[in-house]
């Protein structure tokens, strides 16, 4: 949610797209190669107890465990 409240970047391109996806000039998307303009949460890493519930989880969808 915090994410989502964060404003939009006043970046050139972003100001096109809100205009009309029709104007918007790609010749500049190689830009987005490199890190992005905004501030980006780190990435999660699982814990082994994180790791096993997914794989059971995915084993309870998938009908291997019931």
């Amino acid at each position: 949610v915090a994410l989502a409240q964060l404003p939009l970047s006043s970046s050139r391109l972003f100001v096109e797209a809100l205009e009309s996806a029709d104007a918007l000039d790609e010749s500049d998307l190689g830009v987005w190669n490199s890190r992005p303009p905004y501030h980006t949460l780190p990435t999660h890493q699982e814990n082994d107890t994180e790791r096993r519930f997914t794989e059971r989880l995915v084993e309870v969808m998938h009908g291997k465990r019931f």
